[in-house]
Parts: structure tokens; sequence; C-alpha cells
């Protein structure tokens, strides 16, 4: 029987102006190095629907039958990443579910070697991608915990605080 080889990944998430986001890191016994890369999720609602075909991308097939997405030519590249995106991905989509876009970059390129990351100095490149997201898109949905609906980043603050603020004098 095969022997099942595991391999160990540290992983550090979080939430920043409405955008999931995931810092991963893979320890590489072969050679020692840890190999970093940064997520995004974006759920296809919180796209205005005239500018969500250049974010939530249709897929294609590689010369190999295989699937894949054309993120070098998209709107993508108007956001900044980490010496540019390298990975993406749709998540979900099936019957009466929204998509949900991947999106990630990696810290493993020749001009890394040498360079010591950690989740920290990673958090501020998670945040400028973020933060040029929201100024691409220009209105940027953002999902209330309260109800469950997306609204601009604004008016969810003031509903959930609105919302909390009843439960609390409910309570």
């Amino acid at each position: 029987m095969e022997a099942i080889k595991l391999k160990h990944s540290d992983m550090w998430n979080g939430r920043y102006r409405g955008v999931r986001f995931e810092i991963m890191r893979w320890h590489f016994t072969e050679n020692g190095k840890d190999h970093w890369a940064y997520y995004l999720y974006i759920d296809e609602r919180q796209f205005p629907v005239s500018v969500r075909s250049g974010y939530v991308l249709e897929p294609g097939l590689t010369d190999m039958g295989r699937l894949s997405y054309d993120y070098t030519n998209c709107a993508w590249n108007n956001i900044r990443a980490h010496c540019g995106w390298t990975f993406y991905e749709i998540h979900g989509g099936y019957i009466d579910t929204p998509r949900v876009v991947k999106i990630g970059c990696d810290y493993g390129h020749l001009w890394d070697d040498g360079i010591s990351y950690n989740e920290n100095c990673i958090i501020p490149e998670v945040k400028q991608s973020i933060d040029e997201l929201h100024d691409k898109v220009g209105v940027f949905l953002i999902w209330s915990h309260c109800d469950g609906n997306y609204r601009t980043e604004a008016d969810t603050e003031a509903f959930n605080a609105e919302y909390s603020a009843k439960r609390k004098a409910a309570l």
C-alpha cells in the first residue's frame, strides 16, 4: 500500500473592507524553504452588474482540455498584487448559488529568493490589493452580517450599527 505523504501549511485569514482573504505558508521539507501566497475571496454579488464580467470570468479550455481562466487579460490586471496575479478559480455557481472568485498571488519568484516573508509583511499588500479593487470597481458591495444583504460600504456600516443598537435595546 502506498504511503501518504503529508505536507504542512499555516493559514491566516481575515476580512478587510468586506473582502475575505487568506495568507498561506507552505513548509517544504525538501529544500527547507517556506512558500507564501495570499488569496482574495469575492462573492460575485459584490460587483456591480456593469463591471462583473471583467472580474468574474467565464472558463475556457486549454489545448490539453483543462479548465482555465484568462485572468491575465481582464480587469484584474488593473489591481496590483505581489508581482502579479498567479492564481484564479471560481467556487460555487451551482444551482441557485452565487459564484465566488478566488484570486491570488505567490511569493515564489526568482526575485523573492533570499527574502524572508511573514504574515505581517504580506498584510499591507493584501490591503493595497483590496483598496485598489474598491477604487477600480467604484460601487463595491459589502455583505451585512446582520441580515445577509449586500450594500455599499457606508450603508452597510450604518445599517449594522443601527441593527445592533436595536438588538441591544431589545435585550
